[in-house]
This record gives C-alpha cells, structure tokens and sequence, in this order.
C-alpha cells in the first residue's frame, strides 16, 4: 500500500486515519457560524475540515429556483481567506469542493 503526505501526517500504510470533518455550506452563509464549525471540528480530533467553495452564477442561472438560496450561501475570497487564517491558527487543515473555475483557481 502507498503512503501519501499531508502537511506533517503520513497516510495509509498502517497510520492512523486521517478524519475530515464535512462542513459544506452548513455555515448558511456566515463567516462566525463556520469559524465555530472549524474550533468544533478541531475540537473533535479531525484532522482536516472540507467547506465548499462556489460562485453562484457557475453553478445555476439566475432563472433557477435555487440562485437565491445558493447566494446567500456564498462566501467571498475576503470570508475564505479569512476561515483558511482561523483553521490555520486552530491547527486544523482546510480544504475544500470546488464547483466551477473560480473556486478552483482561489
């Protein structure tokens, strides 16, 4: 079995497993609700917590019955860099879903 590297963890080959916790966009939107999310993941002994990053508009038309709900659920790169500095200072690693060329190239 191959290992890979996480930052400081080594993974597979017999170490121990490696938790992401899944945030999503169960931050509904707020900047305070997710930095919670991310001190409760740390404090739960995850490894990692995964949130979701998007631009509406790469994911649905404004005709859409979800753009709405989708923005409102949106964070900008200011909120991101933001969460990334908390997890960092939490000691907990960020990643996350990306959904569209924006996301993928913040």
């Amino acid at each position: 079995m191959r290992t890979i590297q996480i930052n400081d963890r080594i993974i597979g080959n017999g170490n121990e497993v490696y938790i992401i916790a899944e945030a999503g966009i169960n931050h509904d939107g707020n900047v305070e609700q997710a930095k919670k999310m991310i001190q409760k993941a740390h404090d739960s002994g995850a490894d990692a917590i995964k949130f979701q990053i998007f631009k509406t508009e790469e994911i649905c038309s404004k005709n859409s019955d979800y753009y709405n709900l989708f923005k409102n659920l949106e964070l900008d790169d200011a909120d991101w860099n933001e969460l990334k500095k908390f997890a960092d200072k939490t000691k907990i690693n960020f990643t996350a879903s990306v959904f569209g060329k924006w996301s993928a190239d913040f």
